[in-house]
């Protein structure tokens, strides 16, 4: 069985069935738990800013992400959105695109000073980049896992088209910053190509080699997850239902395994394909 397969349920009838299930059994203890996680961590940010630094344009900012975030939970309410699972899939795929952008620009200028320490670097590459954020948004804003790739997937195109170059200026302009890129660079080689690219590139393309990997990840990972927690579920409730539903074997853990080796070897692929103008040392 191939990842990412059984997205949905060929009956319309059986996926509707589904849907509302799921959102019951699923969504909506995570949608209210996540409505208070964001509104306390929007705020304690904003009480934050205004103790550091009084009221300035970032004070404002976070500011703006208590409304925004306190106008959506209002509205949510308002047009009783949990109730009705075709409603919140539209509600939650506006959200989940709206919070990704504003998340990106607020988070993005937080972030933003030079990489002298680890964990600085670290930091950076997570919080500017803008992975970060969909991570959270990820497990925050929970879709349905076809929902979640037709915006997870083209927010990560649209960060990965923009947002390297800019990273990576921030991230070189310190010594530091350029030895832990060449650091990271040549354990990503050994781990993905066994150390046989032969030369190691400029600082900055090293940089944008590991950008691009994070945003690789990014996808894979979150949406892994979510794949294997829905289809769990579905074929927990085809054996429960049984009518109209298509046979489901059970995601068990040899089968993880191998959708792990075949993770690691969808990264190796992406990793060659950054070095189209290297050639590989095998040693032969």
């Amino acid at each position: 069985m191939l990842p990412f397969s059984l997205l949905w349920f060929p009956d319309p009838t059986c996926e509707a069935r589904f849907s509302r299930f799921y959102a019951n059994a699923h969504f909506r203890r995570l949608d209210l738990l996540g409505m208070r996680m964001r509104l306390i961590a929007v705020s304690v940010n904003l009480i934050t800013q205004l103790r550091r630094r009084g009221l300035d344009l970032t004070s404002a900012t976070a500011a703006l992400m208590v409304a925004f975030n306190a106008s959506l939970d209002v509205l949510w309410h308002a047009w009783a959105v949990g109730a009705n699972p075709d409603r919140r899939n539209r509600f939650m795929l506006a959200r989940r695109v709206v919070g990704s952008v504003v998340a990106h620009i607020f988070l993005g200028g937080y972030f933003s000073g030079p990489a002298r320490t680890p964990g600085a670097f670290a930091r950076l590459m997570f919080m500017m980049s803008g992975v970060f954020e969909l991570i959270v948004t990820t497990i925050g804003v929970p879709l349905l896992v076809k929902y979640h790739l037709l915006v997870h997937v083209p927010m990560v195109a649209w960060l990965g088209s923009t947002v390297p170059a800019r990273v990576c200026a921030v991230a070189l302009e310190t010594p530091e910053g350029v030895g832990y890129t060449g650091k990271i660079w040549g354990a990503l080689d050994a781990l993905l190509a066994g150390g046989g690219t032969d030369g190691r590139p400029p600082p900055g393309e090293c940089c944008r080699h590991i950008v691009s990997m994070i945003f690789v990840m990014g996808v894979l990972a979150p949406s892994y997850v979510l794949w294997a927690f829905e289809y769990s579920s579905r074929a927990k409730w085809c054996r429960l239902c049984g009518s109209g539903c298509p046979e489901c074997p059970p995601l068990t853990r040899r089968l993880i395994g191998g959708h792990l080796v075949a993770g690691v070897l969808v990264a190796a692929c992406c990793w060659l394909l950054l070095h189209p103008n290297l050639e590989l040392n095998l040693g032969v």
